[in-house]
């Protein structure tokens, strides 16, 4: 048990606080939101249904992430694979929702922790709105399916279940979870995306974790409204 509890603290030494992702200059290249589903038509797209009342039943990203993951379902595609994405773009007003949410249960969990010392226990699974990634165009949330029966490689959870078990790498899970994980984090990598490491399924480009794990001098992507960048 000692040992479980020792690897999980390591895992965790990697995830990026609150402080560090504040010290991220960004400087916003104001590249345009593009509906992903007129560029990579094939891949799988299950919006959020608190996104559609604001973005519609598509997922929008900032242009480069969208040709990016269009490079990645092409790879896929040739080894009878591809993209399922759940979560692009996310509205700020609801990633405020999402964080106060998280946020409230984290606090009546633990009501001995400090204010910060919540926030930063709230951010791996949900990001304070103004540091946020999704709202920014930069992130998406994804897996892979198997193009002839449309069914998800099982990656050892759901997406948004929100254990331990959904730690890029977690070591605690049969060998075929974590060889689908390995082809996800290749796949992603090869354009240089950042895994969220709390969270298998996110990926940033661009963004301010994005930014520091590969040690760029700013961010290119910033929290924006909606209707201000559609392209």
């Amino acid at each position: 048990m000692k040992n479980d509890t020792a690897n999980i603290t390591n895992l965790e030494k990697e995830f990026f606080s609150i402080e560090q992702l504040k010290s991220v200059s960004i400087k916003d290249n104001e590249e345009g939101l593009v509906d992903l589903r007129k560029i990579a038509p094939s891949i799988i797209l299950v919006p959020r249904k608190d996104n559609v009342s604001i973005t519609g039943n598509t997922v929008f990203l900032r242009s480069t992430v969208a040709q990016k993951l269009k490079r990645v379902q092409d790879r896929l595609a040739k080894k009878g694979l591809g993209l399922k994405i759940t979560d692009g773009y996310r509205p700020i007003e609801i990633q405020a929702k999402y964080y106060r949410q998280h946020l409230s249960r984290n606090k009546k969990t633990h009501p001995e922790l400090s204010k910060r010392a919540l926030e930063n226990l709230t951010i791996k699974f949900c990001a304070k709105p103004e540091l946020s990634f999704h709202p920014t165009g930069g992130a998406v949330d994804l897996t892979i399916i198997k193009l002839n029966t449309k069914r998800e490689l099982w990656m050892g959870t759901k997406i948004d279940v929100f254990t331990e078990k959904v730690y890029s790498f977690y070591p605690y899970l049969a060998k075929t979870v974590l060889d689908n994980r390995k082809i996800l984090f290749r796949e992603m990598d090869k354009e240089n995306f950042y895994n969220l490491p709390s969270e298998w399924w996110h990926f940033s480009y661009g963004t301010i974790d994005w930014a520091l794990y590969y040690k760029k001098p700013y961010a290119i992507y910033n929290v924006k409204k909606f209707k201000n960048y559609i392209t």
